[in-house]
């Protein structure tokens, strides 16, 4: 998984003096279920059942601000080259991992107020894509176009 812990530790950290907060994440919507399939859905209705602490006491539950941020990066109609796996985070954030067509792995961790990407090559490119950017977002992935 990605691990961009400084970032995430700083953004979290902007969003808690920001007063956000975090209730219970909703069921993923039809939508995301046909653009991940079947198995992150399944992923996604085990996840929502992990209490704080689930990783040897480290873990935090699943973010609701994370589910929609979901939402919105499928409501945006990305389409994968393949099937993206999901992972929970020890943050209880979100995060999608798939191969491009060059066979690199990306990754797309889903905060509540930001995107933080990770694609793996010569030059491994990184970076963070605030909610409103999520159509530069896809193109920077370059998923436009056909899904699987």
């Amino acid at each position: 998984m990605l691990d961009l812990s400084r970032r995430r530790v700083r953004i979290q950290s902007h969003l808690r003096r920001l007063g956000m907060r975090f209730s219970r994440p909703a069921n993923l919507s039809t939508r995301a279920r046909a653009a991940l399939g079947e198995n992150a859905a399944a992923r996604f209705a085990e996840f929502r059942q992990y209490r704080d602490g689930w990783d040897f006491g480290r873990g935090r539950r699943l973010s609701a601000g994370s589910v929609r941020a979901l939402e919105r990066f499928v409501d945006a109609g990305p389409c994968f080259p393949t099937r993206p796996s999901l992972f929970l985070t020890q943050d209880g954030m979100l995060e999608l991992a798939w191969e491009d067509h060059a066979g690199r792995r990306v990754e797309v961790e889903l905060l509540p107020g930001c995107y933080l990407y990770f694609v793996e090559g010569e030059h491994d490119d990184e970076g963070v894509f605030e909610p409103r950017q999520v159509p530069a977002l896809l193109a920077h992935l370059g998923l436009e176009g056909e899904s699987e």
